[in-house]
């Protein structure tokens, strides 16, 4: 599920934005979405949670 090339329209069945079907139309799979997902990123400090999410500490 890296890449997905098609919309899965079903996905906002029941939602009020599948009622807004101009706007769905228009956009939707017309431009590209990222997920990034941080629920396994821990740390109490901005610095010891980038390196769940970068690997590294911060260089600044």
């Amino acid at each position: 599920m890296l890449f997905r090339d098609r919309t899965d329209k079903t996905l906002f069945d029941g939602l009020a934005i599948s009622q807004e079907t101009m706007q769905c139309e228009e956009y939707m799979g017309k431009y590209p979405v990222i997920f990034i997902s941080l629920k396994d990123v821990d740390g109490l400090r901005f610095e010891d949670a980038s390196v769940g999410i970068m690997g590294k500490k911060p260089s600044f």
